[in-house]
């Protein structure tokens, strides 16, 4: 799976929040200003730390893949056998 746009939409979703909460509290706009770009900065590292988490949590390995990585070990070790013995 790709969690390519959580990072964006997460954080889109907290600016959008915090927006609407200051807005109703009628927060002043350099306050205002910082708490959202706060709210954004947090969020998408936040993001970035789920997408990280996500990507590593839900892969999957095949079975084939390490199957041929097996195979392509046992080859090369023989290689360097053969090359060793000429």
């Amino acid at each position: 799976m790709s969690f390519k746009n959580l990072p964006v939409m997460l954080s889109l979703l907290a600016g959008f929040v915090v927006c609407v909460v200051t807005f109703i509290y009628r927060y002043e706009g350099t306050s205002w200003l910082w708490l959202v770009l706060g709210a954004l900065v947090l969020f998408y590292g936040l993001g970035l730390c789920l997408r990280k988490l996500f990507s590593v949590v839900l892969s999957v390995k095949e079975p084939e893949d390490e199957e041929n990585m097996e195979n392509e070990k046992k080859d090369a070790e023989k290689e360097a056998e053969d090359n060793g013995e000429k």
